[in-house]
Parts: structure tokens; C-alpha cells; sequence
């Protein structure tokens, strides 16, 4: 409908069963080409998207994490609550950065996708998305307003285990996690 096509490459790397993709944020359509090309999944979403007339009540309807960057209590609340549906095998997708960057650059990591992780025991499979910030940058309202077409570029790397994992160790995890998705994301094109 945009004129945006997702080549994504590493889906033999998505596990079978219940999982959490985390992935870097550019764009607001970073969400729609996972869904074009990953199984079905649940995402996160900042509280205040859910008072927006027809998307908040739909993205309720569709199992959409509640996220309220103000108050870590009731995000761990939410985690806490869908934790056993990872072991029925769904999968969620959270981006660690929090909250979408304006440049393509991988920001530092917040930690509650980690103890979420943790505590589901969860694999990580880190998701590195490309090119959606020219698609749907920050602050704009239609995509791909500039051209006719664009590609945007999908790379899941293999799923990072958490069966081992603990509340202790979760600073390692997180930095395990970055620097994985580091390395692809600035050592080439996905």
C-alpha cells in the first residue's frame, strides 16, 4: 500500500516456540514490517498511545503490552502477568531502547525487556531493522511521503538463551544482547 517491501533475511533463527524479539526503533513502522515478516506476535506500547481514539481500543483487542514509561512498577505488573504465556508459546516483541531514535544508531538498552526475558524464560532474538526511519521518520504522519518505493532490511540473529539466567545476572544479559546487535548493526547493510 506504501510502496515498502521487507527483505529480511535469518527467519530460520525464530524459534518455534514462545520467544521475545527485541529490536532497534526508528519508526513507528518498524512494527508493520516485523508483522509482514515474523509469526504472530504481541508488542509493547507506550501508555499513551492506548488513549488515542480506534488504535488505543484496537491495540487492547490485539493483546498489546501497556508500557508506562513512568512507572517501572506497573511495567514489571504487565511483564509479571504475560510471563507464563511465553512457556504456551507466544511471542512479544520490545524494543530495548525504549523509545524511537531519530538516526539510525543502536541507543543504550533499558532493562525491562531483560527481566521480562528472565522471568519468562524467554529466548532473546534480536531483531536489526534498517531503513524504516526513511520510510516513517520520527515526527512524520505518512510514510514513504518522498518516493515510490523503499526496501527496508530485516535481520534476525540467532536466539540468545535465558534458561540460565538469573534476577543477578540480568546487567549481563543486557550487555550480551547490545553488543550482539551491535555487531551487526554497524559492521554492514543487514
Amino acid at each position: 500500500m506504501f510502496g515498502v517491501s521487507v527483505n529480511a533475511r535469518g527467519l530460520e533463527n525464530v524459534p518455534a516456540g514462545g520467544c521475545l524479539f527485541v529490536f532497534n526503533h526508528t519508526s513507528f513502522f518498524d512494527i508493520f514490517a516485523m508483522c509482514a515478516a515474523l509469526p504472530s506476535f504481541r508488542f509493547g506500547a507506550k501508555k499513551e498511545l492506548f488513549m488515542i481514539p480506534f488504535l488505543g481500543p484496537a491495540m487492547s483487542h490485539a493483546g498489546v503490552l501497556v508500557i508506562d514509561r513512568a512507572d517501572r512498577n506497573e511495567v514489571f505488573k504487565v511483564y509479571e502477568q504475560n510471563k507464563d504465556k511465553v512457556a504456551r508459546g507466544e511471542r512479544f516483541a520490545l524494543s530495548p531502547e525504549g523509545t524511537r531514535q531519530e538516526t539510525e544508531i543502536l541507543a543504550p538498552f533499558k532493562m525491562g525487556p531483560f527481566i521480562f526475558a528472565i522471568s519468562a524464560k524467554a529466548p532473546i532474538v534480536p531483531v536489526i531493522i534498517k531503513n524504516a526511519s526513511a520510510v516513517l521518520p520520527k515526527n512524520a504522519w505518512l510514510p514513504n511521503w518522498d518516493a515510490w518505493r523503499r526496501t527496508i532490511d530485516m535481520e534476525v540473529l540467532p536466539p540468545i538463551s535465558t534458561e540460565s539466567e538469573t534476577y543477578e545476572k540480568r546487567y549481563e544479559l543486557q550487555a550480551k544482547v547490545y553488543e550482539t546487535m551491535k555487531v551487526h548493526f554497524t559492521a554492514r547493510q543487514v
